[in-house]
């Protein structure tokens, strides 16, 4: 539990510093010009501002280029202190520029835009821009206003660890699949990835067609043959393997 914890904490690192500094990135004079409200100052059918002035485009360009450079410098944070493995971002994938400045990205698209809807809530209840309310309403909006962003950098997370731990975890056994002779002998599946009994996961398509991975070995083959047999294909694949 602990461990999970931190592991968030390492994990959110990015965008946590990222949001502070935008803080003070759109508060600055720096391209004061860009300080445009996303909603072009336009009102909803109730004759109410969208989303206020406090969201702006200068807000959400710093959002993304401020995680971007959190993203490239905590990962390599991460690798000169050997904290990768607790970095659920790291877990299945490499720590490289290239990866960290996607990760940025939508790590930044994800923060800003999970906030527009606390702000249009709160001009429906005629809350103004940056001022607060009474009663159960506060309450509500406090929570909401620590967590609305935070929601959406853990579903970018999600998206890049649990979905791959989902599809490679064991559902459902299946005994009466079990074929020794087959490439892969199959003992159950997980969201359409079948799992050997030696440590592979594969999709299994029809004329030939799979993808076969071992996380183990770091490997990964894909095959599309357009095969109606692949007793050959499977016999070369045995050999190799």
């Amino acid at each position: 539990m602990v461990d999970n914890i931190l592991s968030m904490y390492i994990t959110l690192m990015p965008p946590i510093l990222a949001g502070i500094l935008n803080m003070v990135w759109c508060k600055s004079r720096i391209l004061k010009r860009l300080a445009i409200p996303l909603d072009g100052n336009k009102k909803f059918i109730d004759e109410k501002r969208i989303f206020g002035d406090n969201k702006t485009w200068k807000g959400l360009i710093g959002y993304i280029v401020l995680n971007v450079f959190t993203v490239c410098l905590w990962g390599l944070i991460c690798s000169v202190s050997k904290i990768e493995q607790y970095n659920f971002l790291y877990l299945n994938h490499n720590n490289t520029f290239t990866y960290n400045i996607m990760l940025g990205i939508l790590l930044g698209l994800a923060y800003s835009l999970f906030e527009l809807p606390n702000s249009f809530l709160k001009r429906r209840l005629n809350i103004l821009p940056g001022k607060t309310t009474k009663g159960i309403r506060k309450i509500f909006f406090i929570v909401l206003d620590q967590s609305d962003s935070v929601i959406g950098c853990v579903l970018v997370v999600n998206c890049f660890y649990n979905w791959i731990n989902e599809m490679s975890t064991l559902q459902l056994e299946t005994p009466s699949a079990f074929k020794p002779d087959r490439l892969f002998p199959k003992v159950g599946i997980g969201y359409y990835t079948f799992i050997s009994t030696n440590g592979y996961i594969f999709r299994d398509g029809a004329d030939g067609q799979y993808i076969i991975i071992n996380k183990d070995k770091e490997f990964l083959i894909t095959i599309m043959s357009n095969e109606s047999n692949m007793k050959y294909v499977t016999e070369i694949l045995r050999d190799l393997i």
